[in-house]
């Protein structure tokens, strides 16, 4: 299946099995004002959507079996290190699914499971599933890692890493977020073990807007473990299981990344030198981890 759509009278969401399980499109209707949507992914419906590939910078991707960058690929496990691919400078980055094609399980009007298997480079048997659902003005995804029979247990992380438009027509985006600390990066870009309030930290639990390149960095969510995306014209908000443990907040030109995921950056590796906190999950046969974001965007309601 090369395309799924989910609609109901709040919104649609559009996903590409074939490039990554991304979605491609999130557009939900406006309180009050008939027939009108808005697009909150960048690239959206208004460019043409190759059905293989996401183009950097637009959509949402999946992000497993870990998230962010692996410093040098070096994947420490109780099991011993493991030499994953470097592709984007000295970090292997963002897991292994997103480029390639997953099968279609399930698919409705407003539901759809889907899966794939884990397989080279990463060193352990198993698969990931992704379920995402419409349920009135709210879009529900879950991710699930799980070990095949048999298999040694292995570390795991996941996360989702939408791009949202800046600004979706008369003003910039604010960001605001239960967050308590922010991961100390080292200039190779990855985490010291310390976290510490910072100038990001105070902006995001205030609500603010960041600039292009402004921020780029993984904080740890509070009890709450939510985030808003505030526009003129509406507000998401995001709230997310108790797995769901980090946000990553990026500001590159015309977009503003707000990544829900269960770690932080090269958790693996921090956990080994005794860093705690960091977020890994072990996985093993017949305990998956299983983490949820819901995207809501209450106020928002269909045509009247």
């Amino acid at each position: 299946m090369s395309l799924v759509e989910l609609r109901n009278e709040h919104g649609s969401v559009v996903i590409t099995p074939s490039a990554g399980a991304a979605l491609r499109s999130l557009r939900v209707k406006v309180a009050g004002v008939s027939g009108i949507e808005h697009e909150l992914l960048s690239g959206g419906l208004t460019e043409p959507l190759d059905e293989a590939e996401v183009p950097r910078g637009t959509g949402s991707f999946i992000m497993a079996p870990w998230v962010n960058r692996i410093h040098r690929g070096v994947l420490v496990t109780e099991h011993g290190e493991f030499q994953l691919p470097v592709d984007s400078g000295e970090h292997a980055i963002h897991g292994t699914v997103r480029g390639r094609a997953w099968d279609v399980v399930s698919s409705g009007s407003a539901s759809v499971t889907m899966r794939i298997e884990l397989e080279e480079p990463w060193p352990f048997k198993g698969h990931v599933v992704s379920r995402i659902s419409l349920d009135g003005p709210a879009l529900t995804q879950t991710l699930e890692v799980h070990a095949a029979d048999g298999e040694r247990r292995f570390p795991a992380g996941v996360g989702w890493h939408p791009w949202f438009r800046r600004s979706i027509g008369t003003g910039e985006m604010v960001v605001q977020a239960d967050v308590t600390g922010q991961w100390e990066l080292d200039e190779q870009v990855v985490p010291t073990g310390k976290v510490g309030m910072t100038g990001a930290v105070r902006k995001l639990t205030d609500g603010g807007r960041f600039d292009q390149g402004e921020v780029d960095g993984c904080f740890r969510f509070g009890d709450g473990r939510t985030a808003e995306l505030r526009w003129p014209e509406l507000t998401l908000r995001m709230t997310s299981s108790p797995e769901v443990s980090h946000v990553m907040v990026y500001s590159p030109q015309g977009s503003v990344c707000v990544e829900p995921q269960t770690t932080t950056v090269n958790a693996f590796q921090l956990e080994e030198r005794g860093a705690t906190g960091a977020g890994t999950r072990l996985v093993s046969p017949g305990n998956p981890l299983v983490a949820t974001t819901t995207w809501s965007w209450p106020g928002a309601s269909p045509d009247v």
